[in-house]
């Protein structure tokens, strides 16, 4: 989740709507729920793949389905964010950063996602009507923002000045850690429900686990 980790930000070619870059692609499987049919494949996708990219992965997507956040690298190596709408892809760059990345999207269009500064420092962003602002939490030293939902609450993670990396979730301006698990080395909240449910996820040591 820090920085050193740009390399694997945008590793697929195919649309992908959940996951970090630090996660693997393979597609979770889930057994049928009792009393109903087993999930059936689709095959229904398309590659989103930016005009000159060289890799791609779409991060979030909003309630219609009708627009994708996510990331493309180029061949000199540059990392952007992008919203896809409408068959048009559209490239979010916050003024100054060395990348930026678009990870999540509410059914008003407000777009999430963090850039990397000139000073490798990581800041979260948040994108209303086609106007950039950060978004820090208070006192970290990094901040990452991965999800936005209806009332524009936040989630995403954090890197604090005593070492840890907890989750976080921003209600009416106010944060909150989350850290379900007190051992783990970080946690990371993905995304959040209309009704304010938080899903994520921890690891510590060689586990790593789904938490809500």
């Amino acid at each position: 989740m820090r920085s050193t980790h740009r390399s694997s930000i945008v590793l697929a070619s195919a649309i992908i709507v959940a996951g970090l870059a630090s996660c693997g692609t393979e597609a979770p499987t889930a057994p049928a729920a009792v009393g109903s049919a087993a999930l059936k494949p689709s095959n229904s996708f398309i590659t989103l793949a930016f005009s000159g990219s060289i890799q791609s992965q779409a991060w979030g997507i909003d309630p219609s389905g009708r627009m994708v956040v996510g990331a493309y690298r180029t061949e000199d190596d540059a990392v952007h964010g992008f919203v896809f709408a409408s068959g048009a892809f559209t490239t979010i760059d916050y003024p100054g950063a060395a990348f930026s990345i678009g990870t999540g999207i509410n059914g008003q269009g407000e777009i999430v996602g963090w850039y990397e500064d000139g000073n490798g420092i990581q800041h979260g962003y948040v994108q209303r009507h086609g106007v950039l602002a950060t978004v820090d939490v208070p006192e970290a030293l990094a901040t990452r923002i991965t999800g936005i939902n209806a009332s524009g609450d936040l989630v995403g993670a954090f890197d604090a000045p005593d070492g840890r990396s907890p989750g976080f979730v921003r209600r009416n301006g106010k944060y909150t850690a989350i850290e379900p698990f007190p051992g783990a080395s970080f946690t990371v909240a993905k995304g959040i429900s209309s009704s304010g449910d938080v899903v994520g996820y921890w690891e510590a040591g060689d586990e790593r686990h789904g938490a809500a």
